[in-house]
């Protein structure tokens, strides 16, 4: 039986099948993603390939010969080496399994927020997650509390009430002069204004505190503590008002992404003088 010969066109090329059959090029990298990734790190022969991955001799081979036709792939003499496509798409498919890792282990936390939150892979990436457990769901806060005590500087928003959290400023703005920006739906703050009128009083006075007030919904904590050393980015997950879990990450793109993203609900939210909400 004759082979046919078949063409399909990528990214402005050509490539050639020679057994008949096609497939998309995220289909044929999804599937054979590890064997590219073996070749991408160094040129290797099959037999060194199927030692590599620990895999059949059968599965090499119709992997190779998928990659190779995809153009992913070239032989040279017994090797097997990446082409520039496949280079790209090799990026492309550690990228993809590095974004499903970190999901994977976030997933515990993040899995109860609804579609519309804005909480990005990038975010993910290289963090630590805290989930809370349901005896002491608090304790899950301590990394970050531990981190507001050498912090100089905390911006962030919250969807919740926040006395805990006043506590804590008002405690580290006192001995460490730290300055804090919140962003809060107005009617979290109402709990806040009538149970804790002096110590807000005293912030606002030294300058230490800004409130912002926004119509957008918020679906979780963003906040971003800055000391003399380091940066940090953290979210803490809310579930029907209780914790569900704290990330924190002090990646520079995870910092990056996480000041973007409150740089613009900062934009659309309005700055609301403490005395002002005060003596409403």
């Amino acid at each position: 039986m004759r082979s046919q010969i078949m063409s399909y066109t990528y990214a402005g090329k050509t490539w050639v099948s020679m057994s008949g059959r096609t497939r998309p090029l995220d289909e044929t990298v999804y599937k054979r993603g590890e064997i590219l990734w073996a070749i991408n790190d160094q040129p290797r022969t099959k037999p060194a390939l199927t030692e590599a991955l620990d895999t059949s001799r059968s599965t090499i081979n119709r992997g190779v010969d998928e990659l190779e036709e995809a153009g992913c792939i070239e032989r040279r003499d017994s090797k097997y080496y990446t082409t520039l496509l496949g280079e790209l798409s090799c990026t492309r498919y550690r990228n993809y399994r590095s974004n499903m890792s970190a999901l994977d282990s976030a997933k515990e936390v993040v899995s109860r927020l609804p579609a519309a939150a804005t909480l990005s892979a990038t975010f993910l990436k290289e963090a630590d997650v805290y989930p809370a457990d349901p005896a002491a769901p608090e304790a899950a806060l301590q990394p970050s509390i531990d981190l507001l005590q050498n912090a100089e500087q905390l911006h962030g928003f919250a969807p919740v009430e926040l006395s805990l959290y006043v506590d804590l400023i008002h405690e580290y703005a006192t001995m460490n002069g730290l300055s804090v920006e919140i962003i809060a739906e107005e009617d979290t703050l109402h709990p806040i204004l009538e149970s804790d009128k002096k110590r807000l009083r005293e912030l606002a006075s030294q300058g230490d505190l800004e409130i912002f007030t926004g119509d957008e919904s918020l679906h979780y904590a963003l906040w971003l503590m800055r000391s003399s050393d380091r940066e940090d980015a953290g979210a803490t997950i809310y579930e029907n008002g209780g914790i569900r879990g704290v990330i924190i990450n002090s990646s520079t793109k995870a910092v990056e992404w996480a000041r973007n993203e409150y740089e613009r609900h900062r934009e659309s939210a309005e700055r609301r003088p403490i005395a002002e909400l005060l003596d409403k």
